[in-house]
């Protein structure tokens, strides 16, 4: 519907994903994926490079902000800096000092009523 705006999203975006289980990797073409999925292999979402955690690592998901996966400590989200998934991959805890990957992920929805 929108081939522009997938291709501008995935400007930058590495081409190649890999399976945190078993290691394997492919190709992929960032603007397919952001459009219709990304692979999938053993029973989870293929990640991309610098995306990649230790098995079993502790993981933390807010709808707040970034959260600290050791002490759960939340960032305030204030400067676009922390909405950007192409630049905002690491970040260290201001709490425990603690550094951990970030995924940054966005979501829309449209809410319609018909108007009589």
């Amino acid at each position: 519907m929108f081939p522009n705006l997938y291709r501008d999203m995935a400007s930058g975006m590495p081409d190649r994903v890999t399976c945190r289980q078993c290691g394997a990797s492919q190709t992929v073409d960032p603007a397919e994926c952001l459009r219709h999925g990304w692979p999938k292999c053993c029973g989870a979402t293929m990640s991309l490079p610098g995306f990649t955690m230790t098995k079993n690592a502790p993981r933390s998901y807010s709808l707040d902000g970034p959260k600290c996966p050791k002490c759960g400590f939340i960032f305030t989200p204030d400067e676009g800096y922390y909405y950007d998934n192409n630049r905002y991959t690491s970040d260290k805890c201001q709490e425990c000092g603690t550094k951990f990957s970030v995924e940054v992920h966005h979501s829309t929805s449209w809410l319609c009523k018909l108007v009589e």
